[in-house]
């Protein structure tokens, strides 16, 4: 079997999805021989280049320029019609080589496997429905549609809408009830995404040497925490802003990559200092604690918690709650409809709230004194839906074309 990759962004570029792709299909390609290499493109490179990861060839794809997308912001009417024309000329930079890579290495390719919805991806489901290439679509964050933009010639001559030989992956059931929506319900799969529950465990006997080497916190603090990359939809101030409704001992920890280059740095960056700004404000430096960078041991911040939170508004997933669950600490995150309602259940694992900071801060301290044994209880079961056995005999019978 061999599988073409086809990503947003990839390792070692932080990614979410990419990440879990890599890992996927390093375990496929250990355990059932799949031969698989990877097209990308990227937020923050802005040249394309070639490189191996863990034994595996990737091709990056990108042909970006920051100075044009800012103009479009602009008021100046040959300031927007330049970036126009750099936006379709980045287009064309990016599509047109994804297109041909793929139709040199027609005969060699049995799958496509697409991650995302840039340029490169949506080349990639074009060339799919031209030459009829089977080919796995996983959705993998929120979105309005399971279409993706195309060129008019494939939809004049190709028809719209997805390539006849699709099979969509649905990483939770708010994006399954999208697709539905749209008339897409035959061959999708909806599953959550796999969690290493090796690395995700109980870990209460040593939450606090983990706190202590991990955090600036005593053990007495009661550790409230969130994991995720610093930008305006993971709407961490609001984290900030429900301490001031919670007793002294609460404290927050924020840790995840910041991009300080690349397409969002601009936005991202500004939202990092009206963070850091709250905090201030609000004389809250002792109770927070912020590390803005890629964090390479989640499970032992995770599992040190003793509440794990999340007030992201947007998400395909939230795979940091399953995560926390895995690990035993409840969980209250922002009410996101088909995402937490899939695996919180209040009073018994955590809980769904509104925006509201009081609400937030009260849930947070009810979900303190739910019952181990409750929390015990989900994370058995849940273990055993997430199993990555399960869900690589899976991949793999998709690849073979099996749709059962």
């Amino acid at each position: 079997m061999k599988v073409i990759v086809i990503s947003s962004k990839y390792p070692p570029e932080y990614s979410g999805s990419g990440g879990r792709a890599h890992n996927t299909y390093l375990r496929l390609r250990e355990k059932y021989d799949v031969k698989f290499r990877v097209i990308t493109s990227s937020e923050i490179y802005k040249e394309s280049s070639k490189y191996q990861i863990d034994s595996v060839d990737v091709k990056r794809i990108s042909s970006k320029s920051w100075n044009g997308i800012k103009g479009a912001n602009e008021d100046n009417l040959l300031t927007r019609f330049r970036s126009i024309l750099v936006r379709r000329g980045r287009y064309i930079r990016e599509f047109v080589p994804v297109f041909f890579n793929l139709l040199r290495n027609k005969r060699e390719t049995d799958v496509l496997h697409v991650f995302g919805n840039v340029t490169v991806t949506q080349a990639a489901i074009a060339f799919a429905k031209v030459f009829n290439v089977p080919i796995i679509i996983e959705l993998t964050s929120d979105r309005a549609t399971p279409f993706f933009a195309e060129p008019r010639v494939v939809t004049w001559f190709w028809g719209h809408g997805l390539p006849k030989n699709s099979k969509i992956v649905c990483i939770s059931e708010r994006l399954r009830r999208m697709c539905e929506s749209f008339g897409v319900s035959e061959n999708v799969w909806s599953r959550p995404n796999p969690i290493d529950v090796s690395r995700f465990r109980l870990r209460h006997s040593e939450k606090h040497v983990l706190k202590s080497n991990n955090t600036k916190f005593t053990e007495a603090s009661i550790l409230i925490c969130f994991i995720g990359k610093f930008i305006p939809s993971k709407n961490q101030k609001l984290l900030v802003e429900i301490l001031k409704f919670l007793p002294e001992r609460y404290v927050l920890f924020l840790g995840g990559p910041l991009e300080t280059e690349g397409v969002n740095a601009f936005r991202d960056v500004k939202y990092f200092k009206e963070l850091k700004d709250m905090v201030r404000v609000n004389r809250l430096a002792k109770r927070v604690q912020i590390k803005p960078s890629f964090i390479h041991n989640p499970e032992d911040y995770i599992g040190m918690s003793d509440v794990y939170v999340s007030a992201s508004k947007s998400e395909g997933l939230g795979t940091t709650i399953l995560e926390a669950f895995c690990c035993g600490v409840p969980v209250v995150a922002l009410r996101i409809d088909g995402i937490t309602d899939q695996f919180i259940s209040n009073n018994i694992n955590g809980y769904e709230v509104s925006e509201n900071p009081r609400e937030f801060a009260d849930s947070i301290q009810l979900a303190c004194k739910i019952p181990s044994d409750n929390l015990m209880k989900f994370r058995q079961n849940l273990v055993e839906e997430l199993s990555t056995s399960k869900i690589d005999a899976k991949y793999v019978s998709l690849l073979a074309g099996k749709t059962d």
